[in-house]
């Protein structure tokens, strides 16, 4: 195996890595954005403000931290190791997506399993619920590994096009724009579920 494939087999390694790291930010950040209230979180409720305004306001302040942090990560990578351009492309895809969903999994999963009245604020990701967010972004990254994986495949391939400027033509032929329309169905269904669901579950925490 030549450098080139060397470096795309550990460029597609760094792709489920990155992930893992994006979890591990969100589970002291996204997760906690709410519970973080505290007390003051009933108070905030005497506001006429929805539990959605308020659950989708802590989503976008949280997501823009952990999506500049995931796509250098993902730029610097390709650079580093000097991928294929059709890896380079797959890395950002896939820190793009893993940023917005698992930022939405830690904001929503927050919201359904909140912990207002925690002594201390490292107390709030050791719970059940910060269980199941670390469970659920890391099933998401195996997730988006499984579906970048052919893209991934064909960076090992000799083709002049795929080791040239050219190779994300890939994305423009029909297997490209499958892959590409379920990755954009499941960014979005990653995004709107969890947060639905932490909604749903919060408004009964009101009642």
């Amino acid at each position: 195996m030549d450098n080139t494939r060397i470096r795309n087999v550990i460029g597609y390694l760094q792709m489920a890595f990155q992930s893992f790291v994006v979890a591990g930010v969100g589970i002291r950040t996204a997760f906690p954005a709410l519970s973080l209230e505290g007390y003051g979180y009933w108070l905030l409720q005497t506001a006429p403000i929805s539990v959605r305004r308020v659950v989708v306001g802590k989503y976008l302040a949280a997501v823009p931290a952990l999506l500049v942090i995931s796509v250098i990560m993902a730029q610097q990578g390709a650079a580093i190791l000097q991928v294929s351009p059709l890896m380079a492309t797959v890395l950002v895809l896939v820190g793009v997506s893993s940023a917005l969903v698992i930022t939405a999994l830690g904001v929503g999963l927050g919201a359904a399993f909140p912990r207002f009245r925690a002594d201390n604020p490292s107390e709030i990701p050791m719970s059940p619920g910060g269980l199941l967010y670390m469970l659920l972004s890391l099933a998401y990254a195996a997730l988006l590994a499984g579906l970048m994986a052919h893209p991934a495949f064909l960076t090992l391939n000799i083709s002049p096009l795929l080791g040239s400027e050219q190779g994300n033509r890939y994305w423009v032929t029909l297997e490209g724009g499958i892959v590409l329309t379920l990755y954009t169905l499941v960014t979005v269904v990653g995004v709107i579920w969890p947060l639905h669901y932490g909604i749903k579950r919060l408004s009964r925490e009101e009642v």
